[in-house]
Parts: C-alpha cells; sequence; structure tokens
C-alpha cells in the first residue's frame, strides 16, 4: 500500500494468499487445498519427457469443466464431428460409426476402448481418463495424414469457475527416440484450430467463437463435412459451448455409445463423496497413472486388445 507510512504495521496484518507451485512438462502446476495435505507431485508421462520431444498450448473455453470433460471422452463422435470428407470410407474412424466401448475401471479412473470393425481387423483406440481432469489419447498407427508422426495427445480441463474452463492441451512422440519437431506441432495445432493465429492476441481465446458462428460454411457442411466448422477442436468447441455453459441433462438420453461418459459422472460423484468423508479419492497417488500411456492400432478381429496392445499402453519415459 504506496499510502502508507513507512512505521505502518498494515504490511505486517495484511497478506496476500499464496499457494505451493511445482514445475514440470512445460507446465507450472499448484496445490490450491488446505495445508499439509498436498499430494506428491503430479506422475503424468508428459512430465518426464523431455522438451525436445513434447509441446504444450492452452486454450480458453466458455462451457462448464464437464462438459468441456466430457466431450473429450467421448470416442464415437469422432466418427462424425471430426469427419473431414463425409464419402471417405478409408479413415479408419469412417469405416465403423457405431464403436464398441469397453470400460475398466482402475484406481487412477478408467481406462476404455473404442473398438471399430474394418474387414478382417479391429481398429482400437485405447484412452485414459485420468481423474478429474485428464484424458489421454494415442495415434500412433497409419491413416492419420500426410507426414504422420506416431504421438500421444491430451488435455487437462481446469475450471475457472462454474461456466468457464481453462484446456492445457499437449502432445508428445510415442517414441522416446523420435523427436517432435516445433514445425510439426505448429501444424497439428494449426489444423485443430488453436494454432498461433488463430487466438485472439493476447489472450487463450480462439478467434472462431460463438459469436461469429465458429467460422460456418454452410456449403461445406452440406458437401463435405458433418459441421462446415474449419479445424478439429473448434468442431469441439462449437459443440461444448453452443449447448449454454451448464446444460440441462435431466433432458438428455444416454446411448450405448456413451459409457465412458456415465462412468465418468460415476466416479465424479464417487470422488465427492470421499472427500466430504475425508477420504482418498482416485488418482491421489501419482504412482496409480505413472506408468500408463494412450494407444491405437490395427488387430485381427477378435483379439483381445488387453494383450494386443499390452506392451503400447506402458509409459516408455
Amino acid at each position: 500500500m504506496p499510502s502508507e507510512p513507512p512505521d505502518s504495521l498494515f504490511k505486517s496484518k495484511v497478506t496476500v494468499e499464496s499457494y505451493p507451485t511445482y514445475e514440470a512438462g512445460g507446465i507450472i502446476w499448484t496445490y490450491m487445498g488446505p495445508a499439509g495435505t498436498a499430494p506428491e507431485p503430479p506422475g503424468y508421462e508428459l512430465l518426464r519427457v523431455p522438451a525436445t520431444h513434447r509441446f504444450v498450448s492452452k486454450t480458453f473455453e466458455y462451457a462448464n469443466f464437464a462438459q468441456a470433460l466430457e466431450g473429450g471422452l467421448d470416442t464415437a463422435h469422432s466418427s462424425f464431428l471430426h469427419n473431414m470428407n463425409l464419402g471417405d470410407k478409408s479413415f479408419l474412424r469412417n469405416a465403423d460409426t457405431a464403436p464398441r466401448l469397453e470400460v475398466e475401471r482402475t484406481d487412477y479412473g478408467f481406462r476404455y476402448a473404442g473398438i471399430r470393425a474394418v474387414g478382417s481387423e479391429d481398429y482400437v483406440r485405447v484412452y485414459h481418463y485420468i481423474m478429474p481432469t485428464t484424458q489421454l489419447r494415442g495415434f500412433v498407427s497409419g491413416n492419420q495424414g500426410k507426414n504422420h508422426l506416431p504421438t500421444i495427445h491430451g488435455h487437462f480441463w481446469i475450471p475457472i469457475d462454474d461456466e468457464t474452463t481453462s484446456v492445457y492441451n499437449f502432445m508428445y512422440s510415442f517414441y522416446p527416440e523420435q523427436p517432435l519437431s516445433l514445425e510439426y506441432a505448429i501444424q497439428r495445432e494449426t489444423d485443430a484450430g488453436r494454432g498461433p493465429d488463430d487466438l485472439i492476441p493476447g489472450t487463450f481465446k480462439l478467434k472462431q467463437n460463438l459469436a461469429n458462428d465458429y467460422f460456418i460454411d454452410r456449403h461445406v457442411q452440406k458437401t463435405q463435412t458433418f459441421t462446415g466448422i474449419p479445424g478439429i477442436n473448434t468442431q469441439d468447441i462449437a459443440l461444448q459451448e453452443g449447448m449454454g455453459s451448464i446444460v440441462d441433462r435431466s433432458k438428455e438420453h444416454l446411448g450405448t455409445t456413451d459409457r465412458a461418459i456415465i462412468v465418468t459422472r460415476q466416479l465424479l460423484l464417487e470422488a465427492a463423496d470421499e472427500v466430504e468423508k475425508d477420504g482418498e479419492p482416485r488418482a491421489r497417488d501419482p504412482q496409480t497413472y505413472a506408468g500408463v500411456r494412450a494407444a491405437d492400432r490395427l488387430i485381427p478381429s477378435g483379439t483381445r486388445w488387453q494383450d494386443a496392445l499390452k506392451e503400447d499402453v506402458v509409459a516408455k519415459y
């Protein structure tokens, strides 16, 4: 307080609240709970990846944290929302638009597989939900576009308040011997719609937003894509924000491919009950998820994905 005289005791009585921080993986982490109750530092594989092999960005979203989280954890929508060529059935996620979902609860949340039939094979995408805010997904197999580099992607959805969310987006190289170039990362971010030129300068907010209908092109929507909106990430945000900042879930009808969303809600409610009883919620111990990673593969039809992808879903860093 510059207006206080030098001998004032004001400075010794009024302080600014602060929280312990931890820097890793290109992100500053903080614990905002009661003093003395902080868990060990986060255990994500991302935090052990060298800077030459990873990339992190941040975007702002006008949606409730749970809404954004559920949009990210859902796997079936990618066959529709992110279908960039309605007539192209060669893209693996377009070959079977009704994937089978298998969800396995774990000490950190759950892992689940979206299984799509592709001829005599199954295209399997194994995700992880690490409570309460994290999703991991892999892009390993081919058919991912020109100059594809096997990578693991994910998000941390961090609530700002009841109606807005900060989203930390990350990617890192699947193979430790294969660095991730900045040029490749920027191109992937740009394809997603959140590249450096897609943000309002000085902010983490997208130029494509609800106020301008996310630059929707009705002709493209009619002839080429489901949305007519450029940018895969922007397509997600258009749906998550477009339903209102807090959607009325009492009016929804969940289907068979919403199994991951159903389990997510069950686990979040379970965690709230545990905290209320001074219990230990899932994923509090970072060792429960330190060794996991996401992956996708084509495997022989009928093969157990748990066996076929056993090595792929173990951390390599």
